[in-house]
């Protein structure tokens, strides 16, 4: 018997966006990824990207989520079919061979990107988004506070470095290599970041004063901020990402300000709240002095 069945499909420049409802009892069981279940009740869509009414890429999920999907890659030998399935959920960042193509023993065929660094490996532009967006919300953070060690802003930096660092070596697993090209905006940033950094501790070698951690740590502050400019360089390719990049500055500038002013207003225990995860010793007085710093720490970070 047929039940009501509704579906929506929404869809943007960098995915599409299923959803139903199906009415009705509903059979399933648990299983393994890809598993045939023939007792169970399956949802499936399948996308003929091709337009040629003979090929598709299929997906399923069953009451109990349970997900399948079709084979990856087929490979024909001695005119047998086999194919090959993802080991787990991920993300195609790369098909290696076209349809009919010969390919030799040990080659890439695709390169499947998994968790949260493969989703930023297969959407590189993502790494920037979050970054932009994320790092004045974060940047206050104590160290230690939320993620052992680093400051979230920190970690961020690391994770989404080793993602693009990953994606570029697919690219020299597979031959498809974009080797960087430095300007003269490269250059002198470099330069700063050196200027800023090694000179003064130099200086300070050649005068014989003693290097404390603190000299240390303002060193590195200049190379955390080129390396978010690398990232961010790395991956924003087209005026779209770069407007994209341009409106959620604005917006966590926004936040920023939105928030600086309740913070000065006294309400909601703001003060209190960003004296507990964002003053660099305990409660900070110019978190409550009537002055907005915001989830950047001293006022004048937020003016």
């Amino acid at each position: 018997m047929s039940e009501p069945t509704a579906v929506r499909i929404v869809y943007d420049d960098d995915a599409i966006y299923l959803g139903a409802r199906l009415a009705g009892p509903v059979r399933y069981r648990l299983g393994r990824r890809d598993m045939d279940l023939l007792d169970s009740d399956w949802f499936g869509v399948a996308f003929d990207s091709y337009h040629d009414h003979r090929t598709a890429f299929h997906f399923q999920v069953n009451p109990g989520g349970v997900e399948r999907d079709a084979a990856l890659v087929t490979l024909e030998a001695m005119k047998m079919e086999n194919e090959l399935r993802a080991p787990a959920r991920g993300r195609v960042a790369k098909l290696a061979a076209n349809e009919g193509s010969k390919v030799e023993g040990g080659a890439v065929l695709a390169v499947i990107v998994i968790g949260t660094i493969g989703w930023v490996i297969a959407r590189p532009a993502v790494a920037a988004y979050l970054l932009i967006f994320l790092t004045p919300l974060v940047v206050g953070i104590n160290a230690g506070a939320v993620i052992p060690v680093l400051r979230p802003n920190e970690a961020l930096i690391v994770l989404f470095g080793a993602a693009v660092g990953l994606r570029w070596l697919a690219g020299v697993r597979t031959g498809d290599i974009r080797w960087p090209r430095m300007d003269r905006v490269d250059a002198s940033l470099i330069a700063l970041g050196v200027t800023t950094s090694v000179l003064p501790l130099m200086m300070m070698v050649v005068r014989q004063r003693p290097i404390s951690a603190d000299d240390l740590l303002y060193c590195i502050v200049m190379w955390k901020l080129l390396a978010e400019y690398v990232i961010v360089r790395t991956v924003i390719s087209t005026r779209e990402q770069a407007m994209r990049c341009l409106w959620l500055s604005m917006l966590a500038a926004a936040i920023v300000c939105a928030v600086g002013i309740v913070q000065s207003l006294g309400l909601a225990d703001v003060p209190g709240l960003l004296a507990k995860y964002y003053a660099p010793v305990g409660v900070d007085t110019s978190l409550s002095n009537g002055r907005g710093g915001c989830f950047l720490g001293p006022p004048a970070s937020a003016a």
